[in-house]
């Protein structure tokens, strides 16, 4: 579930979200529109520049990567609907660079996930 969280500093540990939510039997655009929705709860800013989307084969090793906790986790039924999904999405959110199909996954990258880029977060 996700929640809304209000009165937070930008800075502040939230509970991390890291089981998955299978959407693999949802649309591209559906499953923008749910990361667009974990957008909206969390809540820490309202510029989607200060959140990272990206996909993953592995979603602990993804989080001790970037230094932060996921908002939310979404598994796709496939590497190609995860890329899709992360293009779709870097045109609003930063995405990585250079921005594209894929960027910096793994072939079997399925996961898509979104988290804030807080003073500890690491490409």
């Amino acid at each position: 579930m996700l929640i809304l969280r209000d009165n937070m500093s930008n800075d502040e540990v939230i509970e991390p979200n890291e089981v998955p939510v299978d959407v693999t039997g949802m649309s591209n655009g559906a499953i923008c529109d749910m990361v667009n929705q974990a957008f909206l709860n969390d809540g820490r800013s309202t510029g989607k520049h200060d959140y990272y989307v990206g996909i993953t084969n592995n979603i602990e090793d993804n989080r001790t990567r970037h230094n932060v906790p996921h908002i939310a986790v979404f598994q796709c039924k496939d590497a190609d609907t995860a890329a899709i999904v992360e293009e779709m999405l870097g045109d609003e959110f930063d995405a990585g660079e250079p921005p594209h199909r894929g960027n910096g996954g793994k072939p079997n990258s399925i996961y898509v996930y979104i988290c804030y880029k807080s003073s500890a977060f690491k490409y």
